[in-house]
């Protein structure tokens, strides 16, 4: 088992992983927002080339892939701050439960 101080070494250094992925992935949702706004603003203007169709329908793939993604990173940053390793109790006995096994 790690002492003390290197257990919470090795928890501040799985922290700032998880925040600094978190926070790229956070850059990339923020963008494609950005991508769907201007897609259909520009729509909205006139000052698109492509037919509004295809304008509004790539702006909510863009609006889709934004939200699906932050939903992703939200999840991916809570599953990269759990611990890599289980103790042994936890290991024998999944549920938590104490008790006799049957």
């Amino acid at each position: 088992m790690m002492h003390d101080g290197r257990e919470n070494q090795y928890n501040e250094i799985r922290r700032q992983k998880a925040v600094t992925s978190a926070t790229l992935r956070t850059v990339a949702v923020v963008y494609f927002l950005y991508l769907a706004w201007t897609i259909i603003r520009d729509s909205l203007q006139g000052a698109s080339a492509l037919p509004v169709w295809l304008s509004w329908t790539s702006g909510i793939v863009f609006a889709a892939a934004a939200v699906l993604f932050a939903v992703y990173t939200w999840r991916r940053y809570y599953r990269d701050l759990r611990p890599t390793h289980q103790g042994e109790s936890e290991r024998s006995n999944p549920s938590g439960e104490e008790g006799h096994e049957t």
